[in-house]
């Protein structure tokens, strides 16, 4: 029995070592592909967009931002003025499916992982019911236990990111209906 709960507590702090460490570069990675969404849809309305991320300081960019509210760890920005303005003079179609990208990005890269989640829950239950010895199956259970939690983690993260990027003032979405009620006249975004 102690076997297991020093097992559980090494695994808990493999968790939370995890949690600090590897919940930043997997949120980097989610906006990675949140702002390479934008720059495809720039790309078929021929506007030049840029965007770069920096794996070097996702963890103290993720925990300062994190400190200072909801803000992007990184940002899909126009390559110069010329961009931005024939940005600015597509139709509201063409923004819509620009700035939508990137959510739609967010909600299949959470799917994935809620996906992943339930698979490995299944083969969790798999494990445990194919083991025969006791002190294995705690084992196991341990760790399938941590990894579906790091999964749901995951997946909590991911689905704030989106409600951000619908919510705040800064968002997506706040940014498209801004962009739809100053029409044509948009002078800045």
């Amino acid at each position: 029995m102690r076997n297991i709960l020093k097992l559980g507590k090494h695994a808990f702090f493999a968790f939370l070592i995890g949690l600090l460490v590897l919940l930043p570069y997997i949120t980097l990675i989610n906006t990675d592909l949140h702002e390479k969404a934008h720059l495809k849809f720039y790309k078929k309305y021929e506007v030049c967009g840029t965007y770069s991320a920096n794996y070097l300081t996702a963890i103290p960019d993720f925990y300062v931002k994190a400190f200072k509210g909801p803000t992007a760890l990184g940002k899909a920005t126009f390559c110069n003025n010329i961009s931005k303005e024939k940005y600015l003079s597509l139709d509201s179609s063409a923004k819509k499916e620009i700035n939508l990208a990137g959510i739609n990005s967010d909600i299949i890269f959470s799917r994935v992982l809620i996906i992943a989640a339930i698979f490995f829950a299944s083969a969790s239950i798999a494990v445990i019911i194919g083991i025969k010895e006791s002190y294995q199956k705690q084992i196991a259970l341990i760790y399938l236990s941590f990894i579906i939690l790091w999964l749901l983690v995951i997946v909590f993260s991911t689905e704030v990111n989106i409600l951000f990027n619908l919510n705040i003032q800064g968002g997506d979405l706040q940014l498209l209906l801004h962009l739809i009620e100053c029409g044509k006249n948009c002078t800045g975004m």
